[in-house]
């Protein structure tokens, strides 16, 4: 009980850890006896424990920064979460448009840039063309491209002068040296970085520089994503369904603005099947550590902060027996889509494991990944729970369910689609698992 008046003050500490720059999740533990008695305390406004104002770059660097970006050639820029974190994600797209500047997406849980945006080349990573060629490159609200790192692989452009903006002081120059690091907030940088520019060039020198290379990079942007588009129609009907098909379904039936809680279930470029960012549908996810089983959590929460927009959890079957929560979803009556991208196999480590090239590759027998044998039935799991769901086996089934999920959802209740889609990557075709029973080691039948 003498802890009990306390309870306020470590509140307020744990939101002011969670809020304050560069913030992130925090965790705050309670004895169970503080949860059983009741008390008294004084609570005082959260407003008297917020930090305000927002750091500032300096303006010479600012200024240095700019004239590198007027005389580049190829520049390019890496957005990560602190652009969204900071509400920046307009300025990050005002940047880009005034010079033509195209924009990769780097470290984040979010769409920190417009995935279809005209000037968006995608997820970072070396082997993109541009990169090669780059020789200015802006790594903004993000760790910077590491070898060291499968999400964000590096190195950066080896070409290219190298400016670094994070407010986590201990990011830059850590991986690699940079010409410029910048501790700063990511929407207070970027507004700087704009006025800076058109201090430093005319109307005419401005839209010069942006018609010279917007064409050529709208172009580069549009056919990567049209040939994905055609090599994805080449298995459009495909038993299992391809991940292109599932959530370019979702993607063409789902409102606008919904929010998309994904685990980090999706193929390189998966999520491209999305229309996300700014002004489009909102991305929560993958987590960072690659943590499983998160995801319908997320999307209750994000129901519960948002319940007038529509919310969808993606995530996998290895995912969701790691931990789900269709008992709060079926409680809070929360109306949730829940997609589980069910390919019966851990597929990112089977993936990887087999471009390792290791002695599980050689013989064809990944020892850790396969799923099957039991195929569970997720949706039997989630009607247990009283949550309604279907498996969807064939494509043409898709696009139907994915409007009952819709239909159940506005009448108030979650739903669940066991979607059965292909396994992706090398030795995808592998059923193989080591044949163990401990029946079978007994030695008498007790």
């Amino acid at each position: 009980m003498e802890h009990l008046k306390r309870v306020p003050e470590f509140t307020r500490r744990a939101i002011k850890v969670s809020l304050t720059p560069p913030g992130g999740p925090t965790f705050l533990q309670m004895t169970e006896d503080l949860f059983e008695n009741e008390g008294k305390a004084q609570i005082i406004s959260q407003k008297k424990f917020q930090v305000a104002g927002k750091i500032k770059p300096k303006p010479e660097l600012i200024t240095e920064v700019a004239q590198m970006l007027l005389e580049s050639k190829n520049p390019l820029i890496t957005a990560g979460n602190e652009v969204t974190k900071a509400g920046a994600r307009e300025k990050i797209i005002e940047l880009s448009e005034l010079l033509a500047i195209p924009v990769t997406q780097g470290s984040s849980c979010f769409a920190d840039f417009p995935n279809r945006h005209p000037l968006s080349l995608g997820r970072y990573t070396p082997y993109l063309s541009y990169a090669s060629n780059a020789d200015f490159y802006l790594v903004i609200g993000s760790q910077m491209p590491d070898e060291g790192n499968y999400t964000l692989p590096g190195p950066p452009p080896p070409r290219a002068k190298v400016i670094h903006v994070s407010l986590e002081a201990k990011l830059l120059a850590m991986s690699y040296p940079t010409d410029v690091s910048i501790v700063a907030d990511a929407k207070e940088a970027i507004s700087d970085l704009i006025e800076a520019i058109k201090s430093l060039a005319t109307k005419e020198r401005l839209n010069a520089i942006k018609n010279g290379r917007y064409g050529r990079i709208k172009t580069q942007g549009d056919d990567a994503r049209k040939k994905r588009a055609e090599e994805a129609k080449q298995s459009w009907d495909k038993v299992p369904i391809t991940t292109a098909r599932v959530l370019s379904e979702l993607n063409d039936l789902l409102e606008n603005d919904a929010i998309i809680v994904t685990e980090p279930v999706t193929p390189p470029w998966g999520l491209e099947w999305l229309d996300l960012g700014y002004g489009k549908k909102t991305l929560i996810g993958a987590s960072p550590g690659e943590v499983l089983g998160w995801s319908t959590g997320v999307a209750a929460g994000a129901k519960l902060a948002k319940p007038d927009t529509q919310v969808v959890a993606l995530t996998g079957d290895g995912a969701f027996m790691f931990q789900n929560s269709l008992w709060s979803l079926a409680r809070y009556d929360a109306p949730v889509i829940v997609v589980v991208l069910n390919n019966r196999c851990y597929n990112i480590t089977r993936a990887f494991g087999m471009l390792g090239g290791g002695a599980q590759a050689k013989l064809h027998k990944d020892i850790v990944s396969y799923l099957g044998d039991p195929d569970v039935d997720f949706s039997l799991m989630a009607k247990s729970y009283g949550v309604d769901g279907e498996v969807v086996k064939d494509p043409s089934e898709l696009k139907p369910a994915i409007k009952r999920a819709i239909k159940t959802t506005k009448d108030g209740n979650p739903y669940l689609l066991d979607v059965n889609i292909e396994r992706w990557g090398p030795r995808g075709e592998d059923t193989f698992h080591p044949e163990i029973s401990i029946a079978g080691m007994r030695t008498k039948k007790i």
